[in-house]
């Protein structure tokens, strides 16, 4: 840990400020002045961080003169010494730490204020740190040539913000690579971001009798065979590896050649060059990396693909990293030129105020300029936006010209506008309807004139609760009521109207899905009404019963048996009072006896305080009365509750048994109760402060020594 991280932990520890005076009693002189240096707070890499030395309080004369020498940590640059408004400062004139300020007043110095400030740069690399600043030898007199007692306080350090920027990722120059015996190779890391705060990494080698790899990433070949080197970044422990492969002789690469040094290509062709490496047996890395000088002209891929992107010449290079040896392929990249260009219509009539869009086709298809530019000859009849959208303005005939930007091939599409038709009217074929709810009816609207060009209408319904109308003029009954339909031409605006009167669909009958039922006294059964039709508007039902005293029944249609006889229960809807009826015997209960009893666990190990809870299991699963008593052997050793909560009390045996009420079926668990582990809490955090309590001391112990206190 660097001394940066100490005096930081030291700090974090103990939480007291840096008195560089200790104060007693014996300070409180008639000739006394109190100076203050506040805690300050910086980024990593501030520059003109300032910190001023203040006068708190004066007690007696005052004084005329102060010197001292000034002692700063590394990670800060001390760039000069600004005069307050109390007295002339004199620093040194090298401001390296340590240095001396020298401090002089006409007279003595009895009022609160700034002497002065110091003015620092912070390191880049200090972010999360703490930084002190020592004042030492001081010395102070008045006017008169007295001593004056000078004590300075506060903790004097400018505290750096964190500023961690994170590790996100590390990868090695080479993921393979053939090394002879002895050869050695440098692996370059790169640790992304590039502004990571800590870009410190770890090399490892996962066979060191083979491959061995030092802090800077240099392999050494030790001895034939494979190896794996690792490099893994201190900050998020990212890694990249590479593969090392060590012969007992390496036989390097003489010379790279291509199966052409030259190409020619149209735009949007395509090639692929062929790399050979001599001599064939050779046992270096044959990795080869392949680049294009210029990727507006030719792309190329690993697997040596050549891709034609735009005319010009490019050169396509093959290298391998290892041996340094490359080929080349000089690209030439020729145009597809336009030979001409189509519309998809060559006359178009529109009415006035309309538009629509011209289709260009550039021929041949892999042309390599395929803009096109749009115009017309007469834009008070047409126009012509870059998209090929022809607006009709006015009656007449106009020509639209496509041109293109290769060659200047033309096309020309004849326009034809025509005066519009405007809407006279519209018509609906019914002016009355009625439908049910859930129903729907098409209204069918006819526009007039029959040669209207804008024959398009909207459609609306004056209440929606009611009834509800789609684009195609289809209504809907939705609610019991009235409402009107109004279609609108889009053109000119004309309306027509239909009234609405939404009814509601009857009940026409009731059914149940049970005529009769056989119900054992307080048990229970459920009837399910059925209301006919399925669409009708209200399905609510009555339920009622003959005989509340042998059978009642629910609003849901559920049937509970209340004493041995017969009833009926009828069922009657709201809507039309139609009815279905259900005979209800009710006969008397059988009770079903326990027939036996367990517990979830037979024997217990409790600690002494500690809890644990038996779960019984009562036969069979539709007894009457499953309810159960707890018993505990020695209440002194364990206790239970009524739910089978069993407390452990003292060391010892005891048995818990639980009986049925019916019947009297028992079952029992044996706890064993022990006691409870020791805690060494206390004695760990006795510990722990006696350890704090000695690094306190040491602290200041060592200052003390060094004459910082």
């Amino acid at each position: 840990m660097s001394k940066y991280g100490i005096i930081a932990m030291i700090l974090a520890i103990t939480a007291v400020s840096i008195a560089l005076v200790p104060v007693s009693e014996s300070d409180a002189d008639e000739n006394a002045t109190f100076l203050e240096i506040p805690e300050v707070k910086a980024e990593a890499g501030a520059t003109g961080v300032e910190v001023p030395m203040k006068i708190v309080d004066v007690q007696g004369t005052g004084f005329s003169s102060l010197s001292f020498d000034l002692d700063y940590e590394e990670g800060l640059t001390l760039k000069g010494v600004k005069e307050g408004t109390l007295m002339h400062v004199f620093p040194d004139e090298n401001l390296s730490s340590p240095c001396t300020i020298v401090c002089e007043a006409d007279d003595n110095v009895t009022s609160t204020g700034t002497i002065l400030t110091f003015v620092f740069d912070v390191a880049d690399d200090t972010a999360g740190m703490n930084l002190p600043l020592h004042i030492d030898n001081r010395e102070a007199v008045n006017a008169s040539g007295d001593d004056v007692i000078i004590i300075l306080e506060g903790t004097a350090t400018i505290v750096v913000n964190p500023d961690v920027t994170p590790v996100t990722s590390v990868t090695l120059d080479r993921t393979s690579l053939v090394l002879a015996v002895k050869e050695k190779y440098r692996l370059e890391a790169t640790v992304l971001p590039e502004d990571a705060t800590d870009r410190n990494v770890t090399w490892t080698s996962d066979n060191m009798e083979i491959a061995n790899v030092d802090v800077l990433g240099y392999v050494e070949a030790i001895a034939v065979g494979t190896a794996k080197i690792t490099v893994t970044t201190d900050d998020g422990g990212k890694t990249a590896t590479c593969d090392v492969t060590v012969l007992d002789k390496v036989i390097p690469i003489e010379s790279i050649t291509l199966d052409a040094t030259s190409l020619n290509l149209m735009v949007g062709d395509h090639d692929t060059l062929l790399v050979t490496i001599t001599p064939d047996n050779t046992t270096a890395d044959k990795t080869i990396v392949w680049s294009s000088n210029d990727t507006s002209v030719v792309t190329v891929d690993q697997d040596g693909r050549v891709e034609a992107i735009g005319p010009g010449i490019a050169t396509v290079t093959a290298k391998n990293p290892d041996s340094q040896k490359s080929a080349f392929c000089v690209v030439i990249v020729e145009a597809v030129y336009v030979t001409d260009v189509k519309l998809d219509k060559t006359s178009l009539e529109i009415v006035e105020g309309g538009s629509e869009k011209l289709n260009a086709t550039v021929l041949p298809e892999d042309a390599t300029d395929k803009l096109v530019s749009w115009s017309s000859d007469n834009e008070k009849v047409a126009t012509v936006d870059q998209e090929g959208y022809v607006t009709a303005v006015a009656a007449g005939t106009a020509k639209i010209t496509v041109t293109t930007h290769d060659g200047n091939k033309t096309t020309v599409c004849d326009v034809t506008v025509r005066q519009a038709v405007r809407v006279t009217g519209v018509e609906l074929d019914k002016s009355k309807i009625e439908v049910l709810i859930g129903n729907t009816e098409k209204l069918n609207a006819t526009v007039l004139p029959d040669n209207a060009d804008d024959k398009s209408v909207t459609w609306k319904s004056s209440d929606e609760k009611v009834a509800t109308v789609d684009s195609e003029g289809t209504v809907t009954g939705v609610g019991v009521g009235s409402a009107t339909i109004t279609v609108t031409t889009v053109d000119e605006a004309k309306t027509a109207e239909c009234a609405v009167t939404v009814n509601p669909v009857v009940v026409t009958g009731v059914t149940l899905d049970k005529t009769e039922i056989t119900v054992e006294e307080g048990k229970v059964m459920k009837l399910v009404a059925t209301v006919l039709p399925d669409n009708a508007t209200d399905k609510t039902v009555a339920w009622s019963t003959s005989n509340p005293d042998v059978a009642t029944v629910d609003h849901n249609g559920i049937v509970k048996g209340v004493a041995a006889g017969t009833a009926t229960v009828t069922v009657t809807t709201n809507d039309g009072s139609k009815t279905a009826s259900c005979a209800v015997t009710v006969t008397e209960h059988q009770i079903v006896h326990v027939d036996s009893i367990t517990l979830d666990k037979v024997k217990a190990d409790v600690n002494v305080g500690k809890s644990v809870k038996l779960v019984p299991t009562v036969g069979p699963d539709n007894a009457d009365d499953k309810s159960v008593t707890w018993k505990s052997s020695d209440e002194k050793i364990a206790t239970v509750d009524q739910d089978g909560n069993v407390k452990a009390v003292a060391t010892g045996n005891a048995t818990i048994t639980a009986t049925t009420v019916d019947g009297g079926y028992s079952a029992s668990c044996d706890v064993t109760v022990k006691e409870a582990p020791a805690d060494h809490t206390l004695f760990y955090v006795g510990i722990v402060a006696a350890i704090v309590i000695l690094l306190i001391t040491a602290f200041f112990i060592m200052r003390r020594r060094s004459g910082k206190i």
